[in-house]
């Protein structure tokens, strides 16, 4: 990890001396501003409003909730990218989601997806893994790029193969890629990512395969069947609420709009779901208590899909 940390301290390095800091991006009000319309937008749903109300109780109320799952109920969970190589740093390994379902007898299964591995070779293993887990009801939960990949498992699936999947929690969900990835292809930034993941023995097909180019078009074409519930966590930071892992990816990205610092707000939201937000985090989601948030989000989900 020191070497690593060296790596990212270059990096910085060359980003103040390339951009002097500034790089003609809009000031931090502005982006602010942004980011409070976002907001703004998502809770003019009157379901996203609802569904968010709910969840906040149920995050305050979560140290005395009693909440047992159903033990029929599998939730199936997808990591994110990196899992196994910066996991414990990123919570992209769901450790934490883990340790948070033990107590509540919910049963779950990990997917054990290539760490670097393409989008589209991810979602053969997610598919098989959904197939297999038949007939028991099954809730999906991703992370991050696990939620593109699980996106493209489910565009491999016929509808007869779905019809025990009865929700889909997206984290922090890159669903149409992140135009960061396609930042960190170019010329000037390539050399810098190949570096960066040769350290730890990587390349750069996890990479490529998070391209935004790439993504919102094969996501756009996704057709799910109408009895899964969608359901979308997105983080939403505001600039003195980033942590030092997102400032480099917020500041490549606020030109383009509202981000976490890996991904587009909007490009996180299911168009026909329920957005929910963790105002006051980043991607990383180091500002929220994972264990009462899991128990409420699926508190939630289960009381809400069929039995």
């Amino acid at each position: 990890m020191k070497g690593l940390k060296l790596v990212l301290l270059l990096l910085l390095l060359i980003n103040i001396s390339v951009s002097g800091g500034r790089g003609g991006q809009a000031p931090t009000t502005d982006q602010d501003t942004k980011t409070a319309q976002f907001i703004d937008s998502v809770y003019q749903d009157p379901d996203n409003l609802a569904w968010q109300h709910e969840f906040d109780k149920l995050l305050t109320a979560a140290s005395d909730s009693q909440t047992i799952f159903e033990a029929n109920t599998l939730f199936l969970l997808v990591p994110g990218w990196l899992y196994q190589t910066h996991g414990r740093e990123t919570g992209s390994d769901m450790a934490a989601v883990r340790a948070a379902l033990d107590p509540l007898n919910a049963c779950y299964a990990f997917v054990d997806v290539e760490e670097n591995g393409t989008i589209e070779l991810n979602a053969l293993v997610i598919a098989e893994a959904i197939k297999n887990t038949y007939p028991n009801p099954v809730v999906l939960v991703s992370a991050s790029k696990g939620s593109a990949e699980v996106a493209a498992a489910l565009a491999h699936l016929a509808e007869h193969d779905l019809k025990h999947v009865k929700a889909w929690l997206s984290v922090g969900g890159t669903l149409r890629g992140t135009p960061l990835a396609d930042i960190m292809l170019t010329r000037r930034w390539c050399w810098i990512s190949r570096l960066i993941l040769s350290h730890d023995h990587l390349g750069l097909e996890g990479l490529q395969s998070l391209s935004s180019a790439r993504r919102k078009l094969a996501f756009e074409r996704l057709q799910l069947p109408s009895h899964i519930l969608k359901i979308a966590l997105v983080p939403v930071p505001f600039r003195a609420d980033l942590t030092q892992d997102a400032r480099f990816g917020y500041k490549r990205l606020r030109s383009q709009g509202p981000n976490d610092g890996l991904a587009l707000l909007h490009d996180q939201v299911f168009v026909d779901g329920i957005t929910l937000l963790a105002v006051g985090s980043d991607h990383y989601f180091k500002a929220i208590d994972v264990t009462a948030a899991v128990h409420a989000l699926l508190t939630l989900i289960t009381e809400r899909i069929p039995s």
